[in-house]
């Protein structure tokens, strides 16, 4: 398997056919908390990462095997879909399963941006199961688009879509492993926030901080707790438990 990930010409699926390819391993997530894989450009610095359940949104399949192979080195668990319509459709059964999705832009049946969407609105309806105790501190779960054509000037609509951060391919896997420990970690996340110039090395959009949680799911003890023994910080939790209880109507 070649170990960089690019955009590749691809053939159209026989009979516009679509399924998940394979199922999510490493589920225990009581033994969240690992890993030693450095997250700096120099690749001196060892940094614990979490463990997390990455739902993929990739149809090419040489590009979800490097992906895949990269993922799992790391111990986190992986879930394929290879359209945006499975990416969607699997994401509102199995909500609380997984911490972030990484989704292509271009594919067939739905792309990226419209998946995406459809995401979004998932969280904001009555249909929705909830969340995974890690994307639960980041009060939606994090979305990452991930495409050779993403430009810079199309930023906002990236926003405006649900995005909460992207990735250029060819991928740089140290800086997804820098983004991705961002999920969980503040301090690393406000290093990769969007700079003007800085589009190649991709990035987070905005700071947690800068999420309105308003509109999110109430804030389970049972959720609270399991985000606790992950190690997550609970900070932004306990915001938006008190966000929601003040809104609450009296009884």
């Amino acid at each position: 398997i070649p170990d960089e990930y690019t955009d590749m010409p691809r053939k159209p699926q026989g009979g516009g056919q679509s399924g998940v390819l394979f199922e999510i391993k490493g589920g225990d997530r009581s033994a969240s908390k690992a890993g030693t894989e450095s997250v700096t450009s120099g690749g001196t610095h060892a940094t614990d990462i979490q463990h997390l359940q990455v739902l993929v949104a990739e149809d090419d399949p040489i590009n979800m095997k490097i992906l895949r192979k990269r993922l799992e080195r790391l111990g986190h668990g992986v879930h394929h879909t290879v359209n945006g319509e499975d990416c969607a459709t699997v994401y509102r059964e199995k909500s609380t399963e997984f911490d972030v999705v990484l989704m292509d832009m271009q594919m067939p049946i739905v792309d990226g941006l419209t998946s995406t969407k459809m995401i979004r609105s998932t969280e904001a309806s009555a249909e929705h199961h909830g969340h995974s105790a890690i994307s639960l501190a980041n009060y939606r779960v994090p979305i990452f688009a991930v495409s050779a054509s993403l430009v810079e000037r199309e930023k906002q609509t990236y926003i405006d879509a649900g995005f909460d951060g992207w990735i250029l391919k060819p991928i740089d896997f140290k800086r997804l492993n820098t983004l991705l420990a961002g999920i969980t970690d503040t301090d690393t996340r406000d290093t990769c926030l969007y700079e003007p110039g800085q589009w190649e090395r991709g990035g987070w959009f905005w700071s947690r901080a800068e999420i309105n949680p308003d509109s999110q799911d109430e804030i389970t003890p049972k959720a609270e707790n399991e985000a606790k023994e992950l190690g997550v910080s609970t900070s932004s939790v306990d915001c938006a438990r008190g966000d929601v209880e003040t809104s609450a109507p009296s009884s």
